[in-house]
């Protein structure tokens, strides 16, 4: 599992081999959107960063709480991702389920990659989603 501690990246095109699908449980994610947003500047993604179904992803972003009940949905979206599969757990919550009663992430699937932080910055996003390793999309 890779720790991403640092804020910045050298600016890659990621969005060339990056699909990721952004999975919105709190408010970690509302920072996650904005590694998406057009005025942003992150190259590779110009505003349609999330516009995947789970079929098309490679990518799981999980950012916020996973409470027990919606433990089965991330089973069965991370077993939907297209091969091979890489999951970011985005925040403290995603990583250990903090001060609320929830699960942590890799407590139900395979976490490649965790950014901490509450609320962690979007350029942490970016540079995790930077690591990912590079394939070719078909």
């Amino acid at each position: 599992m890779q720790r991403v501690t640092d804020r910045g990246t050298e600016p890659v095109r990621i969005g060339q081999w990056v699909r990721p699908l952004l999975l919105d449980l709190g408010c970690c994610g509302t920072a996650a959107l904005q590694v998406g947003a057009p005025g942003y500047g992150l190259p590779g993604f110009e505003g349609s960063a999330y516009d995947l179904t789970p079929e098309q992803a490679t990518v799981l972003v999980v950012a916020g709480r996973v409470t027990p009940a919606f433990a089965g949905r991330l089973v069965a979206m991370h077993s939907q991702l297209a091969p091979p599969r890489w999951v970011i757990a985005y925040g403290t919550c995603a990583l250990s389920g903090a001060v609320f009663e929830t699960l942590a992430t890799e407590q139900i699937i395979p976490v490649d990659t965790v950014v901490g932080g509450c609320p962690p910055h979007p350029d942490a996003l970016y540079a995790a989603l930077a690591r990912v390793p590079r394939r070719r999309l078909s």
